[in-house]
């Protein structure tokens, strides 16, 4: 149960005779853990994303600004040209919770597996 998120329609986490194969009937022949490899939390990732775009608006994209942020945040303040069309912090907010299975952030199985956390980090 630790590490079950029936809220997120199992997209996270562990799932366990879920699925359905054929019908109504529930697939018990097998497991499957689930989790975002970009990210631990997609909707904290977004908030901050748009946090430093913001950030770097108001700074008019100065070149000081450009050798102080890291290479990795360059990269991430790129990768969702979709959030434009999400005017505030709190519209996203609310898409993350009408949308949890798509939304909910990583659960790892820290009390009953914690060595399953690092080996899909690893695998990716």
């Amino acid at each position: 149960e630790e590490i079950t998120v029936p809220e997120a329609e199992y997209q996270v986490g562990w799932s366990h005779g879920r699925e359905k194969l054929e019908g109504d009937k529930l697939d018990y022949s097998k497991g499957s853990f689930y989790a975002n490899p970009l990210t631990e939390d997609l909707t904290n990732s977004m908030l901050e994303r748009r946090r430093l775009q913001r950030k770097q608006l108001n700074d008019n994209n100065s070149a000081e600004d450009d050798i102080n942020v890291k290479s990795g945040t360059k990269e991430l303040l790129k990768w969702d040209e979709s959030l434009h069309s999400i005017k505030t912090d709190e519209e996203l907010i609310q898409l993350a919770k009408d949308n949890p299975a798509f939304f909910a952030p990583n659960v790892w199985p820290s009390n009953c597996l914690p060595e399953l956390e690092c080996a899909f980090r690893d695998v990716g």
